[in-house]
């Protein structure tokens, strides 16, 4: 694979037979999501190929930074025998950055270019706070989630999803929360920002919970 960040992510593959190629489909999966989506690249039927296919992810099909996603290949050739590649896994990140990652209870945080001793100390003050905000929501436990923390407003403008061109100028938006990945966003290293985007993790882990004792105070809110 490889990455052309913020635009799209491109598979390659190359694979030989002894019998002519028929069909290559490309399984792939965004974090832990239950659909598996799948692919049919281009190709002229060989025994020997050589094939990519590219997942958009900017514009309207929009994957934020810190996703995992796992693929695989299920290759047919002309005499109906079929095989199944081993599972492969990537980290969508912007390949600029030498992206280094430190685990603070249910937190992991992805980041560049700050000390770690600085990451660590504001990472287990929000985990502190997360853990409170869980119990006041009436979670019986917190969920695990990623924080992305990108280096100010200039890589925020390659790496948020674009709300609209007046926002984006204005740096309206200091970071993203995305329930269905478990992840959230950040401008900049900072803890009550990081507490703000984990909390609407929180609050939609609490509203999508059938088990969970919502709030009276929050339940009239949702």
């Amino acid at each position: 694979h490889r990455v052309d960040f913020p635009n799209e992510v491109v598979f390659e593959l190359e694979v030989e037979s002894d019998s002519p190629i028929s069909e290559i489909i490309l399984f792939y999966r965004l974090a832990r999501q239950p659909v598996q989506v799948y692919g049919y690249p281009d190709f002229i039927p060989s025994t020997r190929v050589s094939v990519d296919f590219r997942v958009r992810t900017g514009g309207a099909n929009y994957i934020p930074v810190g996703v995992d996603i796992a693929y695989h290949y299920r290759i047919v050739d002309g005499e109906g025998n079929s095989f199944e590649t081993p599972m492969y896994h990537l980290e969508y990140l912007d390949p600029r950055f030498r992206w280094e990652r430190l685990r603070e209870g249910q937190l992991l945080v992805l980041w560049h270019g700050i000390p770690e001793s600085r990451v660590r100390q504001v990472a287990i003050e929000v985990e502190g706070r997360i853990v409170e905000i869980a119990n006041v929501l009436g979670l019986d436990s917190v969920p695990r989630m990623k924080a992305v923390v990108v280096s100010g407003h200039l890589e925020a403008a390659r790496s948020f999803p674009v709300i609209s061109r007046t926002a984006s100028e204005r740096h309206i938006y200091g970071g993203f929360a995305f329930k269905r990945f478990d992840l959230f966003m950040i401008a900049g290293l900072r803890a009550d920002g990081m507490v703000h985007e984990a909390t609407h993790l929180l609050i939609e882990e609490v509203a999508g919970s059938p088990l969970a004792k919502v709030p009276a105070w929050l339940n009239e809110g949702l």
